[in-house]
C-alpha cells in the first residue's frame, strides 16, 4: 500500500512585475497593457487601491510578451494583482499601479475602422507601444 502525498504550491511571488505601460487609460476603454517581469501563463487584475488582492481572482491572461486587454469602468487609482501559472492565489505587486482617468471631450485619439472603434491612451511624455510585429515595436509618445 502506498501513502497518500501532497504537494503544496509556492504563493506567488509579489515581486514578478517590475514594471508596465502604459501607467494610465480611459476609464470603459479596452487598453492594452504590457507587463515587464512576467512569466509564461501568469494572469493580471486590477483592484481599487485600498483594496486586497484576495477579494479578486486575476481573470486577463497575459501573452507571451506579457500584454493584457484590459477595461475598468471606473476613474481612480488601481494597485496590480497577479497569479502564476498554476496558482490560485491573487497577489499584490507593490509600486505598480494604473491611474484610470474619466473619459470625456479632449481625451485621446479615435481611430475608426468599418464599424470598429478603438481610442488610443497616450499619457504625456512616456513612451508607449504603438504598433508590434514579429520584426520590431514601433514605440511613441506625447508632449503637453
Amino acid at each position: 500500500q502506498t501513502s497518500p502525498t501532497l504537494t503544496v504550491a509556492a504563493a506567488t511571488s509579489a515581486t514578478i512585475i517590475t514594471a508596465i505601460s502604459p501607467t494610465s487609460m480611459t476609464a470603459g476603454i479596452g487598453t492594452i497593457i504590457s507587463m515587464a517581469g512576467h512569466l509564461a501563463g501568469g494572469k493580471a487584475g486590477f483592484v481599487l487601491s485600498g483594496t486586497a488582492c484576495s477579494t479578486i481572482t486575476p481573470s486577463v491572461a497575459l501573452s507571451g510578451t506579457g500584454d493584457g486587454t484590459f477595461t475598468i469602468m471606473t476613474s481612480g487609482t488601481y494597485d496590480l494583482c497577479y497569479q502564476q501559472s498554476g496558482r490560485t492565489d491573487s497577489v499584490q505587486q507593490p509600486g505598480i499601479s494604473l491611474t484610470v482617468l474619466a473619459g470625456g471631450v479632449g481625451t485621446d485619439p479615435i481611430a475608426w475602422y468599418g464599424d470598429k472603434k478603438r481610442v488610443f491612451v497616450l499619457p504625456p511624455g512616456e513612451l508607449v507601444p504603438l504598433l508590434r510585429t514579429p520584426d520590431m515595436t514601433l514605440s511613441g509618445s506625447t508632449f503637453e
